[in-house]
C-alpha cells in the first residue's frame, strides 16, 4: 500500500495530502500540535485552511513526526533512494552513514542542507548509496528477513526458558 507523509497543514499540504488519499495512498498529514491534530481528525477536514474539504478515509493527521515520517527512510533504501537524515534513535542502524546516505546531528540544518546539495552534485556517490541502499533493505528489511529474525527471536526466548527449567 503506498503512503505518503506531508509535512505541515498548510492550505496546500492539504490539498495534496487530500489528492493522494483519493488516489489510494494511505496519507499522515504532520501537525504542528496535539490539538491541531485532534481538531482536523473528529472534523475531517482543516476548518481553518481549506473548510469544506473533506478528508477520504485514508488521510489522518498527526503530531508526531515519528509516526508521520515512520518507515519513510526503510522504503526509500529499498527503492535504491540515497537517504539524508538526522542521526537520532535507530536511524543508524538503518541508513548506515556513508554507506546508504548521510547523518546528521539533530537540529543542524547548514550540515542537513549541506549533505542534500554534495548528494545533488555527486551522481557517483548518489549512485552507489542507491545500489547500497537495495543491498542493505534486501539484507535486513524485507518481510521475510523481519520474519526470520522475529522468528530466531522467540526460539532464543523459548531456549533460555528451557534451560533454566
Amino acid at each position: 500500500m503506498p503512503k505518503a507523509a506531508i509535512i505541515g497543514t498548510t492550505s496546500w499540504g492539504t490539498t495534496l495530502g487530500v489528492v493522494l488519499a483519493r488516489r489510494g495512498m494511505h496519507v499522515k498529514l504532520w501537525a504542528r500540535t496535539e490539538e491541531e491534530a485532534r481538531e482536523m481528525n473528529q472534523a475531517r477536514e482543516n476548518r481553518a485552511l481549506l473548510a469544506g474539504v473533506s478528508f477520504p478515509h485514508r488521510l489522518s493527521a498527526t503530531p508526531s513526526m515519528e509516526e508521520a515520517l515512520g518507515g519513510a527512510l526503510i522504503e526509500a533504501l529499498g527503492y535504491g533512494v540515497p537517504c539524508v537524515a538526522t542521526d537520532t534513535g535507530g536511524t543508524a542502524e538503518i541508513v548506515p552513514h556513508e554507506h546508504c546516505g548521510y547523518l546528521v546531528k539533530r537540529e543542524d540544518h547548514e550540515a542537513l542542507a549541506k549533505r542534500i546539495v554534495d548528494l545533488m552534485r555527486d551522481t557517483d556517490t548518489r549512485r552507489l548509496f542507491g545500489v547500497n541502499g537495495r543491498a542493505h533493505f534486501a539484507e535486513n528489511f524485507t518481510a521475510a528477513r523481519c520474519a526470520e529474525r522475529t522468528g530466531a527471536f522467540f526460539d532464543e526466548i523459548i531456549e533460555r526458558r528451557r534451560t533454566r527449567a
